[in-house]
């Protein structure tokens, strides 16, 4: 199958879109990219539900001096933080880990200027949840990046069946050399007040970011849609809005994405 950019460009011919296609290389300086831990059911640490509510315990007694608001293990719901990580408890049994995790590889970065009701800065952060099965098998580990531009899936995620046996891996970062402020910067250079963020790839040799710039509320600013090659840094395209709707060429990702995530929706 030939690489998903010839076939945008075909596409692009085909139903007569007008995208520009811009053929320059933003040069910028790069950023580092945020460490994500590869978390699997394997070298993950879960504190004994026991000591959990010992702790808690503690800290409420040592509050209250009263001793009929202690907790009991068994309780309906229970929710506790431990290590930076929050872990839910129904009748006892763990459905769920999560934690938020801020970026402590990259500063944040101002924005060039700042927009009324808009987020004044490039930042981001790690959120990770651990879904368990009702024997409190590992079901799932998935990770997004969150930012004020949008979230979108990162590191390494894993489902598993409920004997424990591996279902699927997704490495999302082996497909991207450019970071969520790499592209923040360019998206920056456009001077819209509204930035969302996305990023996606094929399973193969092809990655894309997508930025999607608009106005805020009644500003008459019409929207932009940028493609940038992953790879290259290249801004491949710059569409309005009939332009993007009537865009074809992501649509190759976008049924791979479907195919790919399925096994990770939530029940």
């Amino acid at each position: 199958m030939k690489k998903l950019i010839f076939i945008i460009v075909l596409l692009l011919i085909f139903t007569s879109c007008n995208a520009q296609h811009k053929d320059i290389i933003v040069k910028q300086k790069k950023h580092l990219r945020m460490n994500i831990p590869n978390i699997t059911k394997d070298n993950l640490g879960v504190p004994k539900l026991s000591d959990l509510v010992k702790a808690k315990n503690e800290k409420i007694f040592e509050k209250t001096k009263d001793s009929s608001k202690l907790l009991n293990k068994n309780e309906n719901e229970l929710v506790f933080e431990h290590n930076d990580f929050s872990y839910k408890y129904k009748d006892g049994k763990l459905v769920l880990i999560g934690r938020r995790k801020k970026d402590d590889i990259q500063k944040p970065i101002p924005r060039r200027k700042e927009h009324f009701n808009s987020p004044k800065e490039f930042t981001q952060n790690l959120q990770t949840t651990i879904e368990f099965y009702p024997n409190e098998n590992v079901h799932m580990i998935r990770h997004w990046i969150n930012t004020p531009n949008g979230y979108y899936p990162a590191g390494n995620w894993y489902v598993y069946d409920e004997a424990g046996n591996l279902l699927q891996h997704i490495d999302h970062e082996k497909y991207f050399r450019m970071s969520y402020y790499d592209v923040g910067k360019i998206a920056d250079s456009y001077d819209y007040p509204s930035i969302i963020i996305s990023r996606s790839f094929d399973g193969k040799n092809n990655s894309f970011w997508i930025i999607q710039l608009e106005g805020l509320q009644d500003q008459p600013i019409e929207p932009k849609t940028i493609i940038i090659d992953d790879k290259t840094g290249k801004v491949l395209f710059e569409m309005n809005q009939e332009e993007f709707n009537n865009f074809r060429g992501l649509d190759n990702m976008e049924q791979y994405g479907k195919q790919l995530y399925h096994l990770f929706e939530s029940k």
